[in-house]
């Protein structure tokens, strides 16, 4: 009976030079519950993402990805007038941005106060854009008025700052979407 255990063998073992492939930092372990389905998905993105050569690729399609739903959500709650001047606010002068939304809300406040401004959405992203007017809507999406020299924040959750207004500001939650409408612009 022979031995096969341990030893030298032809073809066992790693091969030579395969120490310089293993990365210096190992990946961190991450948790997530998924559907068979979308664990499909998130499996098969990873496997992508591993590979040295397309992770600019994925990057790049994801961010894709992403505007393209931010648009579509926008223009499937709007008319398409208005969904034009919106996006120019918002892409073009940097009048608008996203904030991260952990209580479906987005955080507004100053010093001596913070209000959660609900997104009429739920959890993930919101969009914010400070507008000149609001267009009319059937359902009533005035939410409150605003007046003086407050922060909105970058989360809901946090205290980092995406923007500083002074004035007063009518406040109006829509689907994902919280517009600040500047009130002395209104006519």
């Amino acid at each position: 009976m022979t031995n096969n255990k341990g030893g030298v063998r032809p073809g066992a073992g790693r091969p030579k030079g395969s120490k310089n492939l293993i990365p210096k930092e190992v990946r961190k372990n991450h948790q997530l519950r998924a559907y068979p389905d979308e664990w499909e998905l998130i499996r098969t993105f990873a496997n992508l993402l591993k590979r040295g050569d397309s992770k600019e690729k994925c990057i790049d399609a994801l961010k894709d990805l992403e505007e393209k739903v931010f648009m579509g959500k926008l223009k499937k709650t709007v008319n398409d007038a208005f969904v034009e001047s919106v996006l120019e606010k918002l892409w073009e002068d940097s009048n608008g941005f996203e904030t991260i939304s952990e209580w479906g809300s987005v955080k507004i406040g100053n010093d001596n106060f913070t209000l959660q401004v609900p997104n009429d959405y739920g959890d993930g992203k919101t969009a914010v854009a400070i507008v000149d007017k609001y267009p009319e809507f059937e359902k009533d999406t005035f939410w409150s008025e605003i007046s003086g020299k407050f922060y909105i924040y970058k989360s809901d959750d946090g205290n980092e700052i995406a923007c500083e207004l002074d004035g007063t500001y009518n406040i109006y939650c829509y689907e994902g979407l919280v517009f600040f409408e500047k009130k002395e612009a209104i006519k």
